[in-house]
């Protein structure tokens, strides 16, 4: 890491700080580092609102920004939901280097628990935009990966023992897109879960990825 960048993340850890200081302890504040997505949280401010640390791994929300950083953005004020269902309305800022490459992500999570339970009076408070988006908790990255693994095959609507050829082999595919491979151990997990050997998961991804090549 070069000290430019060394510095840069230092002065969005302080950041993190100042932030939580001045918006109190009902707002979450969360640096991610996109070249680390096993221990994606360098900085956190009040994580007891949803559970996470220093160390944790992105959510299964965050997880296709980190396989495809120029696919990240920025995104305010949407509703999302902590592990043990309270409301929070988030914010979602993207950081780029110079080159405008996406590094990182600041995030911001404000606790509506205790504001919604005060109903009518506080409602204009409270308006977001009415988008359901995953969970934002603690969950380690293996946890996350077979969350993974888990919505994809309920995609198809019947057991992963039901699925036919062509429909794991796009099981595989959707995985893919969503990042799960870049998991340590992701391979194993997904041929288990499949009822397919990793040989043929690793078979899969590499046509998919020639053809991604020759396109």
């Amino acid at each position: 890491m070069s000290v430019a960048r060394e510095q840069t993340w230092r002065l969005l850890a302080q950041l993190v700080a100042d932030l939580s200081q001045v918006l109190g302890r009902r707002w979450e504040v969360v640096l991610h580092d996109f070249d680390q997505p096993e221990a994606s949280i360098v900085a956190i401010a009040n994580g007891e609102i949803t559970g996470r640390k220093v160390g944790d791994s992105t959510s299964a929300l965050g997880l296709p920004a980190f396989r495809t950083p120029e696919s990240a953005r920025t995104v305010f004020n949407y509703r999302s939901r902590t592990a043990r269902g309270s409301p929070m309305k988030s914010s979602t800022i993207c950081l780029t280097d110079e080159d405008g490459k996406p590094f990182g992500a600041l995030c911001l999570n404000w606790d509506l628990d205790a504001l919604e339970q005060a109903a009518s009076a506080l409602q204009e408070l409270v308006s977001a935009q009415r988008v359901e988006v995953r969970p934002v908790d603690g969950l380690d990255m293996h946890e996350v990966l077979e969350r993974t693994i888990a919505d994809v095959v309920a995609t198809f609507w019947k057991p992963a023992s039901a699925l036919t050829r062509d429909e794991r082999r796009l099981a595989v595919e959707m995985l893919e897109a969503k990042g799960a491979f870049m998991v340590r151990g992701s391979v194993t997990r997904a041929a288990a879960a499949l009822g397919i050997s990793r040989a043929t998961v690793y078979t899969y991804l590499a046509n998919m990825r020639a053809g991604s090549a020759d396109t």
